[in-house]
């Protein structure tokens, strides 16, 4: 009988054990960088990640452009990142790829930083073309291809991306524009040279939720000249990965849902008074997931 009780005793210690290493293997630290998009991004990735019954901690608004070494460093295990980011900005590299054949590109030189990527979202903070919402809808412009039809009618406002790979890009895939003019940009916030009718139509970040708010209308890149150039992506401690497997396709259907347009819209929500980033990532579990 008490050879028995040692036996269950020492089962039940071992049974313990394997839970508190399983539990404390399933702890995941999810860091941002300090921007709406990024909290929001990471919020999402969280709610996605308990669910799934890891345990998260977050380490939001951090610097952007520490987020890399914070990973490696071990501070953080996953952090939403943006693919072309990391191909000219962490491998130094500038040649113009996109598609599967950048992501590729990354995840493998990556590797050997001990740094490694999950599937890539829709969503992508690419190059696009935007203009005020009212004229788009009395023209019937949709797409860049609608755009195209009518350029001899606008002036371009362009920040650097246009002059580096944009223009290029664009005529390879869509053919020439006759624009009216082509203008530097006046003012940092993209939405603003529309709204001081210091230009009629910029080239924008397909990802930002200010263009909504500003009633910009943000084309559809039909012919995906620009579309998965700068997907965001999880990039995530390839020791962590190995260590808890079942993260590779945790957030698969997530990555999946989240498109472009729908980040966009969210963020657009974000109120500092109103709306908190918690808040709006439940809204869009509960509605888009």
């Amino acid at each position: 009988m008490k050879k028995l009780k040692i036996v269950l005793c020492m089962l039940i210690c071992f049974s313990m054990t394997g839970c508190s290493f399983h539990i404390r293997n399933k702890v995941i630290t999810i860091g941002s960088a300090n921007n709406d998009e990024s909290v929001f991004i990471a919020e999402t990735i969280a709610d996605t990640l308990e669910e799934k019954g890891f345990i998260v901690n977050k380490k939001y608004n951090l610097n952007p452009d520490s987020l890399f070494d914070e990973l490696k460093s071990g501070y953080i295990d996953l952090y939403p990142g943006y693919l072309d980011d990391l191909y000219k900005n962490k491998l130094k590299q500038s040649r113009f790829m996109i598609g599967n054949e950048k992501y590729s590109y990354v995840k493998k030189n990556l590797n050997k930083s001990g740094v490694t990527l999950l599937q890539p979202f829709l969503a992508s903070a690419s190059m696009g073309f935007s203009l005020n919402l009212d004229v788009a809808k009395e023209m019937n412009i949709k797409s860049i291809s609608d755009l195209k039809k009518v350029s001899h009618k606008f002036t371009l406002g362009v920040n650097s991306n246009y002059n580096s790979y944009g223009a290029k890009r664009l005529e390879e895939v869509y053919g020439k524009f006759n624009w009216k003019a082509v203008k530097p940009f006046k003012y940092d916030e993209e939405d603003l040279n529309v709204k001081y009718n210091y230009v009629d139509v910029i080239t924008s970040t397909t990802t930002n939720g200010q263009l909504e708010r500003s009633r910009l209308r943000t084309l559809k890149d039909n012919k995906k000249a620009f579309r998965n150039y700068n997907n965001i992506v999880p990039v995530v401690s390839k020791k962590y990965l190995e260590e808890n497997k079942s993260l590779s396709n945790a957030l698969e259907h997530l990555s999946k849902v989240m498109s472009t347009r729908l980040l966009r819209e969210y963020t657009a929500k974000i109120d500092d008074f109103n709306t908190t980033y918690r808040k709006l990532a439940l809204a869009f579990m509960s509605k888009e997931m």
